[in-house]
């Protein structure tokens, strides 16, 4: 009985998805170090493993061209941008990782050379874009993550990085980020 009782609530326990946790918009323009309307430069994603890491992990890495800063340093020069596990690049429908695999997320009429993010971090869901094409200008929420900061590696090293789907913004939220983030100015 003790038994049978121990593997129902293994079951039970090993039948729950992981959630994505979601975060306000007052929490994430608090949490980001810089906040910038821009556009990806073309061509530049770029899928990168982590030959340091015990599991086989990656990430991707692209370069944003800034249009206007919102909040943090004025920049004029591309910004190298790291995208975390469970946020996916999607390239003209197609996506690949470290093992080869290429990943179709084409419907009927699918733009051909459209980039996009999606949503990976929830397997309790489907993977979906959680941005339009990513070559115009959306507003990127950009933070260094504290405990990657610390660690030294060529590609790592004090880069802007976005974790989460709340992150990336259509251009059409400016009016009620910008908003916040005045409420934020010191």
């Amino acid at each position: 009985m003790l038994v049978n009782l121990a593997l129902l609530l293994f079951a039970a326990l090993a039948s729950h998805a992981f959630l994505r946790q979601h975060f306000s918009d007052k929490e994430v323009v608090s949490r980001s170090d810089v906040i910038l309307e821009a556009h990806i430069r073309e061509g530049s994603v770029e899928f990168v493993p982590k030959k340091d890491s015990p599991a086989a992990l990656w990430e991707h890495h692209l370069v944003l061209i800034p249009s206007k800063v919102f909040k943090g340093t004025e920049f004029t020069n591309p910004i190298p941008v790291v995208i975390s596990m469970g946020l996916l690049p999607v390239v003209g429908g197609y996506s690949s990782n470290y093992l080869g695999s290429v990943f179709d997320f084409r419907t009927t009429g699918y733009p051909k050379d459209i980039v996009q993010i999606f949503d990976t971090g929830t397997s309790a869901k489907p993977p979906r874009p959680i941005t339009g094409d990513i070559r115009t200008n959306h507003i990127w929420l950009l933070r260094r993550d504290p405990i990657q900061t610390g660690i030294q590696s060529s590609k790592r090293t004090n880069l802007f990085e976005i974790f989460d789907p709340e992150d990336i913004r259509p251009i059409e939220q400016e009016t009620r980020l910008t908003k916040l983030i005045k409420g934020y100015a010191h």
